[in-house]
C-alpha cells in the first residue's frame, strides 16, 4: 500500500510543477500557427497550379 500512496505522493509533486501559459502567450503563438499555416498553404497552392498547368502544357 505504501508503494501506491508514494506513487500518488509523487503525482502530486510533478503536477504541482506544471505552469501553464497565460493568454497572450497563446494568442501570439496561435497567431504564429495561423500565419505560417496560411503561407504554406498558399505555396501549395501556387506551385499546385505551376505543376498542372506545366502538366496540362505537356500533355496537349
Amino acid at each position: 500500500m505504501s508503494k501506491i500512496s508514494n506513487i500518488f505522493k509523487n503525482m502530486k509533486i510533478e503536477f504541482n510543477k506544471i505552469i501553464f501559459p497565460n493568454t497572450e502567450k497563446i494568442w501570439k503563438d496561435s497567431v504564429c500557427v495561423l500565419t505560417g499555416s496560411i503561407i504554406i498553404g498558399v505555396i501549395i497552392a501556387v506551385l499546385d497550379i505551376i505543376i498542372s498547368t506545366g502538366f496540362s502544357f505537356i500533355l496537349k
